[in-house]
């Protein structure tokens, strides 16, 4: 089960608890995201390091904040989190090796969130007629100004890298121009470019009617079980 259905699911559930779909199906504000994470006992002497947002569209389902952090196995913390909330934690021992000389993000200096990050990818992508279909968020320090640094990566529909810039963390003015991955051209006049907003609509859109009609199959599945006939949903095929 995909990510985006199985945060779907989870906005059904929700519902009976009264909390927004639209909050169920992102992973909610950067910003609330790194005061969480900031809040937490192993953060006093930990430092963070990156923040990754990955297959966003516009928004990412999880939040990945990575410290540099003593206390933790193998010196590196790994903390998810989605709505401000903490989903999980691991301390891993391979594949981070290069974490502890990372410099920490100045969490005071990040004010650009991901929704008007976004709008500022959307605007350079617009005029620079490019067509993509989600993104890949990173936050780090940029070691030599010590700024706080959104890097953006833009794919297709079928996940090739498409272009990349980045942005201020700090102002959201653009940093980098907008680079090309090899091969990658600008669509042509009268194609549809920018991308995200309207997929992530489309995407989003269809894992609801999934899930929706899913959980209709399976209640009336009870029912035929129960009652010897269905008033709701189609038959589970076999």
């Amino acid at each position: 089960m995909t990510p985006v259905l199985r945060s779907a699911l989870a906005c059904f559930l929700a519902l009976g608890a009264s909390l927004p779909c639209a909050q169920a199906i992102s992973g909610g504000s950067a910003l609330a995201a790194l005061r969480e994470v900031s809040a937490q006992p192993y953060a006093a002497t930990g430092r963070i390091v990156e923040m990754k947002g990955r297959r966003a569209a516009p928004v990412p389902v999880e939040w990945e904040i990575t410290l540099a952090d003593p206390s933790a196995r193998g010196g590196v913390r790994v903390v998810t989190v989605a709505n401000a909330r903490i989903t999980s934690e691991n301390t891993p021992l391979h594949g981070f090796t290069g974490v502890p000389n990372l410099p920490a993000i100045d969490t005071a200096k990040v004010s650009i969130d991901a929704r008007p990050l976004f709008q500022a990818v959307q605007a350079e992508t617009e005029a620079g007629r490019i067509g993509f279909h989600w993104l890949d968020y990173t936050l780090r320090t940029d070691p030599a100004t010590g700024s706080p640094v959104w890097s953006v990566d833009l794919y297709d529909h079928l996940s090739q890298p498409v272009a990349s810039l980045e942005v201020s963390a700090s102002t959201g003015s653009l940093l980098h121009p907008v680079e090309f991955a090899p091969g990658v051209k600008p669509v042509s006049e009268g194609s549809r470019f920018g991308g995200a907003v309207g997929q992530a609509s489309e995407n989003v859109g269809g894992a609801l009617r999934e899930a929706g009609q899913s959980l209709l199959r399976g209640i009336g599945d009870i029912q035929e079980f129960l009652f010897g006939e269905r008033s709701i949903g189609h038959r589970s095929e076999n």
